[in-house]
């Protein structure tokens, strides 16, 4: 079947751009320089290797990717291979280089790593422009894709409407969202009643799409990347398990319910149960799970081919699908056909051979299967020709391998991503604030700080029983130094180590006697920062501790024989007492960050959970005044932060 077929202004085009190039090569093979000088300024070329600085902003310059020319015009599908955590760059990059394989290339189709729904979705906004599509797109997507399916609706607004580009879902169904809204809008335009046998679970599909428009708010609910895991009282997962299974047994039912909308009904139902049993496989911690998923990708590619003869493809997975050749070890798995491999290598005329595949790698925060020898290839060129500073760099790979190792057997070429993770994303959630919550893989903030700290500790029983051997009584009011080292994953938990020393105060009620009180803690505290915000964190936390108070009686030779000692009887010069404590606190951290600096205060409560009662050589002192580190404590700290 021809889904379209090129218009008349394209083949204009294409003969303008045949009398452009001739016009161009006449002009510098008569030694035009001033043009040559600007070609040579795009690629370069250090030590064999061809490159250029890769220009993604929003504008009309395609100049830095004609690196790629001539050979991608040998390829009908087109792969670029990302770390899906750059959210920004990469929609960047995937939208530019959709116009210009679309200019160049004739490519005016857009695979998803989604299911079959959310390209229905997308495909339909952005070919008609509907606000309502739109507007449930942002609820139910990260907003750097809303960025690009509104890019791709504003770029198609410029072509003639038999060259627009079409978006396509060929994953599994792993989202309930947009599954479930599908599936609802097909049921809804029916006026028909359906059959008793399936009447329970077409209500059911519109109860499930209700709860989700009216409970659901990205990166605030319990929410997977299937749906709620949890609604109270009601699973989403039991209940598309429910409809799944009344599906299989009435199929015939729905068919003379849905009419010709039923066809577009069964994708999205033959999706979510391959996701279901992809969810099985994995379960179970079988290999099969990730072989799964590519063969079902690999199959819905392949039945899309057969239906539009003759058009071109581009799609931005995941790295790990596209290496065009199988490989072992790769992404944490073992003789791994990836999507890319099972296409160019397999016996279907449209397909073979003819994959051209781009890998992005990140340098500066590459968190996801980065495996040790592209680690060592992708951070030498880097070295080598210089391109530290550059945001983006596009690479072609060629078969020197002590440039390109075996990824000379992955891919064709290469984007060397400078971006850091923590800039990448900092304008990415709502309202601009930083959003890294994505696929469990996060930056981590390190606060080294210098403390000075306060503790009010509870020393009534103490301070009697030294009044009244003619002490001076300790002041509760005890100051720390320390020190501490805190780990702010994505600012949202928090993991802190800090110790404090107590130099404590002396008292000597005569010249050869004197009574020296100090002391230590060390804790451990986990918070959870919730002001989502990376120059202004409050973090309520709870902790673990021990500390230690000591004291220590010198008393006068003389007097050194057994006698009443301070608690005990003592028989030394210099007694030490020791008081450990079991700690639990609870409270709260606030700091600021200026770039490298942080400051901050942090307050809460100990709550000793130790025997009270002082201790001598190890041994209970009894009696002994019971002195308990419980107390209220403020720090304030300055220091440190170091970022990914």
């Amino acid at each position: 079947m021809v889904y379209v077929t090129k218009s008349p202004i394209y083949s204009i085009n294409t003969l303008m751009q045949f009398f452009r190039t001739a016009y161009l090569s006449l002009i510098l093979s008569c030694g035009f320089t001033p043009l040559c000088a600007q070609q040579d300024s795009l690629v370069k070329e250090k030590n064999g290797v061809r490159y250029t600085d890769l220009d993604i902003d929003v504008n009309d310059d395609y100049s830095s990717f004609d690196i790629l020319l001539p050979e991608i015009n040998q390829y009908n599908i087109f792969f670029t291979g990302e770390n899906h955590l750059f959210r920004n760059s990469n929609y960047k990059l995937q939208l530019k280089m959709l116009k210009y394989l679309h200019q160049k290339r004739g490519v005016r189709h857009l695979l998803l790593e989604f299911g079959f729904s959310r390209g229905y979705y997308v495909d339909r906004y952005v070919n008609t422009g509907d606000t309502t599509i739109i507007d449930m797109l942002t609820d139910y997507s990260y907003p750097e894709y809303v960025k690009l399916y509104k890019g791709i609706y504003e770029y198609n607004q410029t072509l003639d409407s038999v060259d627009r580009i079409h978006v396509h879902g060929i994953d599994l169904e792993r989202s309930n969202l947009t599954s479930i809204k599908l599936l609802n809008l097909l049921i809804s335009e029916k006026e028909s009643m359906p059959h008793d046998s399936i009447a329970l679970d077409v209500e059911a599909i519109k109860s499930l799409m209700g709860y989700h428009d009216s409970h659901y708010e990205r990166g605030r609910t319990n929410y997977g990347l299937r749906g709620f895991t949890n609604m109270g009282e009601y699973s989403s997962e039991l209940t598309m398990a429910e409809i799944q299974r009344g599906y299989s047994r009435h199929k015939a039912h729905y068919k003379t319910y849905l009419g010709e909308d039923f066809l577009m009904f069964d994708k999205v139902m033959i999706g979510l149960k391959a996701e279901t049993e992809r969810q099985r496989l994995e379960a179970n911690r079988t290999l099969h799970a990730k072989i799964y998923r590519e063969t079902y990708m690999y199959n819905r590619f392949v039945d899309l081919v057969d239906s539009l003869d003759g058009e071109r493809f581009f799609s931005q997975f995941g790295r790990c699908h596209t290496a065009t050749q199988e490989q072992d070890e790769w992404c944490n798995f073992y003789h791994f056909k990836t999507l890319a491999s099972r296409l160019t290598s397999s016996k279907h005329p449209r397909l073979k051979d003819k994959v051209c595949s781009i890998a992005a790698y990140y340098p500066k925060r590459e968190v996801s299967y980065l495996e040790g020898e592209a680690y060592y290839q992708v951070n030498k060129l880097v070295k080598d020709l210089a391109i530290n500073d550059n945001d983006m760099t596009l690479i072609e790979i060629n078969d020197d391998s002590t440039y390109f190792g075996d990824l000379v057997n992955k891919f064709q070429f290469l984007i060397i991503n400078n971006h850091s993770l923590i800039s990448d994303l900092s304008n990415s959630g709502p309202d601009g604030d930083p959003d890294y919550s994505f696929y469990g893989e996060y930056p981590f903030y390190v606060d080294l700080t210098a403390d000075y700290s306060l503790h009010w500790i509870r020393m009534t029983a103490l301070n009697d029983q030294l009044t009244a051997q003619g002490f001076q009584a300790f002041s509760g009011n005890q100051v720390g130094y320390g020190g501490s080292l805190t780990l702010f994953e994505n600012f949202y938990s928090a993991v802190k180590f800090s110790f404090s020393y107590l130099p404590g105060e002396t008292r000597e009620p005569n010249d050869s006697m004197s009574l020296k009180l100090n002391g230590w803690y060390a804790n451990f505290r986990q918070g959870f920062d919730i002001t989502d915000n990376k120059h202004f964190n409050v973090t309520p936390y709870w902790g673990l501790g021990a500390s230690l108070l000591r004291l220590k009686y010198t008393q006068p030779q003389s007097n050194v024989v057994i006698s009443d000692g301070l608690f005990s009887a003592v028989q030394d010069q210099s007694t030490v007492y020791r008081n450990p404590g079991a700690l639990f606190d609870i409270g709260a951290d606030i700091r600021l960050n200026f770039s490298i600096v942080t400051l901050g205060v942090s307050g809460g409560y100990f709550f000793d959970m130790s025997n009270k009662q002082w201790r001598r050589n190890g041994q209970i002192s009894d009696p002994s005044p019971r002195t308990s580190f419980s107390s209220p404590y403020v720090n304030f700290f300055v220091g440190f932060s170091f970022h990914d």
